[in-house]
């Protein structure tokens, strides 16, 4: 027994008495009393596996008394230097602080668009631009008939292609009563027919086949309409726009804009934040066929103005 304590005793520089000290009780029978109680509870046990038994209890107690002493330095040390222990503190907080945030943003970016069921078959469609006829660099602009001239284009490649608008704020006013009316702002982006099918949005309210059959169409997210509409059903609420914003070629007066209608036609699952059509911005409304937007009134070689995503094939790379 005291052979090996003094072994031990030289790896951690203390004398074998002062280690002894430490670890044995206060009347000096630890080893013996644990050495009786390790006999009664196994026996047949040899001497040498009594002594290990024995070694393996020593240092468990050695841990915990070696944990408690770490501790309570620590303590003494944090109120002896309560600068230097504040600054510490502050320090490794902010830099806790900083790592989580770094690691939020990664997670977030490296996940964009791997929400939807249909990521590996998606691509987005981006088109060269240069000068003096030397293409450069890649654009995520697009215009919105290239859809179409895609799906023409590709027919044994791509399945369908939809063409998403730049978001933007859309502040409306709607109808509560015959005289009560109420200003809502929220962010919008205006859609076509195969949206749904590309990024498998899903409708809680109405239905996707009748609301590309009408004009002004809009669909708003859960959380909008919550906020906006309370426990109501929001579908079949009608409201005006104070100001449009998309065209820039036309400016509406109040009596214009107080004639056009947009019609709520179905509310739909709040959408990702980490979607590359429109990246940490919470959608709050989908337009549909907008006879005022940017897809009725585009002009043919006139600007971009949105994002186009095509819906690949099963088996159809991805190239750049």
């Amino acid at each position: 027994m005291h052979r090996w304590l003094e072994e031990y005793s030289h790896r951690i520089t203390l004398r074998p008495d002062v280690f002894a000290a430490i670890f044995y009780s206060d009347d000096d029978h630890y080893a013996v009393d644990n050495r009786v109680s390790i006999a009664e509870n196994h026996p047949g046990e040899s001497d040498r596996g009594i002594e290990k038994r024995l070694k393996i209890l020593f240092f468990c107690d050695w841990y915990e008394i070696m944990i408690r002493h770490i501790l309570i330095v620590a303590w003494r040390n944090i109120c002896k230097y309560k600068v230097s222990a504040g600054i510490a503190v502050v320090g490794l907080a902010m830099g806790l602080l900083c790592f989580v945030l770094c690691n939020f943003c990664a997670r977030l970016f490296f996940s964009i668009d791997k929400v939807f069921p249909n990521y590996d078959r998606m691509a987005e469609i981006q088109i060269k631009v240069g000068e003096g006829g030397e293409l450069q660099d890649y654009f995520a602009g697009t215009p919105p008939t290239l859809a179409g001239d895609m799906e023409t284009a590709f027919p044994g490649q791509i399945e369908c292609c939809t063409a998403v608008s730049y978001g933007g704020q859309m502040n409306v006013t709607f109808e509560r009563g015959e005289k009560n009316l109420w200003s809502v702002c929220f962010y919008t982006i205006e859609v076509d027919s195969n949206f749904q099918k590309v990024f498998s949005v899903q409708l809680t309210e109405g239905n996707w086949r009748q609301l590309f059959r009408q004009k002004n169409a809009v669909v708003l997210s859960r959380s909008a309409a919550r906020r906006i509409f309370g426990k109501q059903n929001p579908v079949g609420k009608v409201f005006h726009p104070n100001k449009l914003t998309r065209r820039s070629e036309r400016n509406y007066t109040p009596e214009e804009l107080a004639a056009i209608d947009y019609v709520v036609s179905g509310v739909m699952e709040d959408l990702p934040v980490n979607a590359s059509y429109s990246l940490l911005n919470r959608i709050d409304a989908l337009l549909i066929n907008d006879q005022q937007g940017r897809f009725a009134g585009y002009v043919p070689g006139e600007g971009t103005g949105c994002t186009t995503f095509a819906l690949l094939y099963p088996g159809v790379k991805k190239k750049r």
